[in-house]
C-alpha cells in the first residue's frame, strides 16, 4: 500500500513537472510573437516620444524629424526580424533532427533523440517525434522513456534495449519492428500495432494494450504482468516462457497460438476467444498446470457453470 502510495505521489510530481516544461516550452516556441508585440510597443513608446520632443522643439526641423524616425524603424525592424530569423532556424533544426532520429546510423538516431530531449521537445504534449515516419531507424538502447510517439511509424525499425519505459504510443505503428530486450512499463499503447514485431524478452508490465494488434509477434519470455490486453489480437502469436500473471485478456483473440511455458496466473480471461489454440505446460488462471482434460471455456465462458475469474478484476462483459 505504501509503495502504491509513492507511485501515485510520483506519478502526480511528474505530471506537474510535465504541465510546467510544457508551458515553458510554448513560451520559447512562441518568443518570437512576444517580440514582436515588444517591437509594437517600443514604436508606439517612441511615437509618444518623439511627440513629446517634437513638440517641445528639442528635435528641430525636417531632418531631425526624420532621423529619429529611422532610428526607431531600425531599432523595431532589427529586433523583429531577429526574431523570425531565430524561429525559422528553429523550425529548420526540429526537421533536421526528425530526420536524423529516423537514420538507419545509431550514433546519429541516438544523438538526435537526446538533442530533443535536451530542448524540452520529446515529451510534451506536441512532442517532436509524434505523428512522424520513423521507418527502419536504427534506434537501437535509445532513452525514448516517458516520450511522446502517438501515432507514429516504426515500421521495421531497431528498437532493440530501447528505454520505453511510461511513454504515449497510442495508435503507433511498430510492424515487423524488433524490440527485444526493450522497457516498455507503464506505457501506453492503445491500439498500437505490433503485427510480426519481435517482442522477445521485452517488459510490459503493467502497459495499457487495449485494442492493440499482436498478431504474429514474438512474445518469447515476454511480461504481460499486470498488462490490460482487452480486445487485444494476439492470433497466432509466438508464446513460449511468456508471463500473462494478473493480465486482463477479457475479449482478447487468441487464434491458432501455442501456448507453451506460458503463465496466466489470475489472468483474466473473460469472454477471450481461444480458437485453435495448442497448450502445453502452462499455468492456468486459477493456479493448476494445465492437462489434456482442461476445459478452457470454464476461464473465457461467463455462463459456464464453473465460471472462474480474479476476484480483483473489474466485470468484463460491462
Amino acid at each position: 500500500m505504501l509503495s502504491s502510495s509513492y507511485l501515485k505521489l510520483e506519478d502526480k510530481l511528474v505530471a506537474v513537472t510535465t504541465r510546467q516544461n510544457e508551458i515553458q516550452q510554448l513560451h520559447k516556441d512562441y518568443n518570437w510573437f512576444y517580440s514582436l508585440i515588444g517591437g509594437l510597443v517600443v514604436l508606439i513608446i517612441g511615437i509618444f516620444i518623439g511627440h513629446f520632443l517634437i513638440d517641445g522643439e528639442l528635435i528641430i526641423g525636417e531632418y531631425g524629424v526624420n532621423l529619429y524616425t529611422e532610428v526607431v524603424s531600425i531599432i523595431v525592424t532589427v529586433l523583429i526580424l531577429d526574431r523570425i530569423n531565430d524561429y525559422r532556424a528553429k523550425q529548420q533544426l526540429k526537421k533536421r533532427l526528425v530526420r536524423e532520429a529516423g537514420s538507419q546510423s545509431n550514433e546519429t538516431a541516438k544523438s538526435a533523440v537526446d538533442w530533443i530531449r535536451h530542448e524540452g521537445w520529446l515529451t510534451t504534449t506536441n512532442g517532436l517525434l509524434k505523428n512522424v515516419e520513423l521507418k527502419y531507424a536504427n534506434l537501437n538502447r535509445a532513452d525514448l522513456s516517458r516520450a511522446n510517439l502517438q501515432q507514429s511509424n516504426f515500421h521495421r525499425a531497431n528498437l532493440e534495449q530501447v528505454d520505453l519505459h511510461k511513454s504515449r504510443m497510442q495508435e503507433s505503428s511498430f510492424i515487423g519492428a524488433i524490440l527485444r530486450d526493450a522497457d516498455l512499463r507503464n506505457s501506453l499503447l492503445n491500439g498500437t500495432d505490433f503485427h510480426s514485431a519481435d517482442l522477445e524478452n521485452s517488459d510490459l508490465g503493467d502497459a495499457d494494450l487495449q485494442h492493440a494488434v499482436l498478431m504474429s509477434a514474438n512474445l518469447h519470455n515476454t511480461n504481460f504482468s499486470r498488462a490490460n490486453l482487452q480486445h487485444a489480437n494476439l492470433s497466432n502469436a509466438i508464446f513460449s516462457g511468456t508471463d500473462l500473471t494478473h493480465a486482463n485478456l477479457a475479449h482478447a483473440i487468441i487464434r491458432s497460438a501455442y501456448l507453451r511455458d506460458v503463465n496466466l496466473r489470475s489472468a483474466n480471461l473473460c469472454c477471450a476467444q481461444l480458437v485453435g489454440v495448442l497448450v502445453s505446460n502452462t499455468v492456468l488462471p486459477d493456479g493448476t498446470k494445465w492437462t489434456p482434460n482442461t476445459d478452457m471455456t470454464r476461464f473465457t465462458d461467463p455462463n459456464h457453470p464453473d465460471f472462474w475469474r480474479p476476484d480483483d478484476k473489474l466485470d468484463a462483459t460491462e
